[in-house]
């Protein structure tokens, strides 16, 4: 969001979230309920939150929890420190049930996006209009000592460097390597372009790789959507080919996985963005253009598609009505 104001504004200075502490004071500023301007007061109950990965989708997550309290209204208001720094912007509340409830009434935990990742993302939409994250092209899985890689992607960084199937990750840079989330979030802030060192365990002996980090292709984030496709006027959603970065990107997605991905919705759509779409009717599809070709044959036919899908739930059938 960008104003042009006729005299200077008011700002406040953004904190280093690394230096937050567990157990200090933090104040949330927003408008739930339409209650302009309120305030609430708690303290920091844990840091570099990340737990959206239940839905299938690879999110690059560092969240400040608080027991501030937080409602509709609040998201996008500041979470400040007893100085009145942003420390984070408050962003979801957490419910009992383990799911995000971003429009409940204070039904659990409150989150914020650290102001570390507000600032990383913010200067990199000032200086390219877009966010671009560093990509290895591996699949892993976390193991108990560092990162088992699963699958080394032809002609991308990890496979250039000699990375290999089986080889587990132990660290980043010189930094330990613990768990997932928190590897992909450095492999997603180096920069493009430049050599990171990984340090791996290969029948049983550590060796050393220097990896040029490449761009994370096919990022969703600013893609078009061509609002004249049949699919997008009939069904309300927008498809792209399946690309090497999915498999990264979307958890449930395996080596012999073949189809389209969803790649944006209307509101309210049955099928959520990310889902892999199998086959129609039960018509095996692999192409956009088969995809396509197949609603404008069934154009004036049919009322309604049945859809084979594969997403974080598993695989299973959904039917959507045609517009016409």
């Amino acid at each position: 969001l960008k104003i042009d104001a006729k005299e200077d504004l008011p700002i406040l200075p953004l904190a280093n979230s690394e230096e937050v502490q567990v157990g200090q004071f933090a104040i949330a500023i927003g408008n739930p309920f339409q209650l302009n301007y309120t305030v609430t007061i708690g303290t920091v109950s844990g840091k570099g939150r990340s737990f959206l990965r239940d839905i299938g989708i690879i999110r690059y997550q560092d969240f400040i929890q608080t027991d501030a309290w937080i409602n509709t209204g609040n998201s996008g208001g500041p979470l400040l420190n007893i100085h009145g720094e942003v420390i984070g912007i408050n962003s979801l509340i957490r419910r009992a049930d383990n799911t995000p409830a971003t429009g409940a009434v204070r039904a659990g935990a409150g989150f914020a996006i650290s102001s570390n990742l507000v600032e990383k993302i913010g200067t990199q939409l000032i200086a390219n209009g877009r966010i671009i994250r560093g990509f290895l092209g591996i699949r892993m899985e976390e193991v108990r000592r560092g990162i088992r890689i699963e699958a080394v992607y032809k002609n991308m960084p990890a496979h250039l460097s000699g990375l290999k199937r089986g080889d587990i990750i132990i660290k980043y840079n010189g930094q330990k390597v613990e768990d997932t989330d928190k590897f992909k979030m450095w492999v997603a802030d180096s920069q493009v372009g430049k050599q990171s060192k990984i340090t791996v365990l290969r029948n049983g002996h550590e060796r050393m790789f220097n990896v040029t980090i490449a761009e994370m292709p096919a990022l969703q984030a600013g893609r078009s959507v061509e609002t004249n496709s049949v699919a997008w006027r009939r069904l309300g959603l927008s498809v792209r080919k399946l690309e090497k970065g999915d498999f990264e990107r979307y958890t449930y997605l395996t080596d012999e996985d073949q189809g389209i991905i969803v790649d944006m919705v209307k509101e309210k759509s049955p099928i959520p963005r990310g889902t892999l779409i199998i086959a129609v009717n039960g018509q095996k599809i692999n192409t956009v253009q088969e995809f396509e070709a197949l609603l404008q044959k069934q154009q004036q036919e049919l009322e309604q598609l049945i859809l084979d899908v594969k997403s974080s739930h598993g695989k299973e059938k959904i039917t959507m009505q045609l517009k016409p």
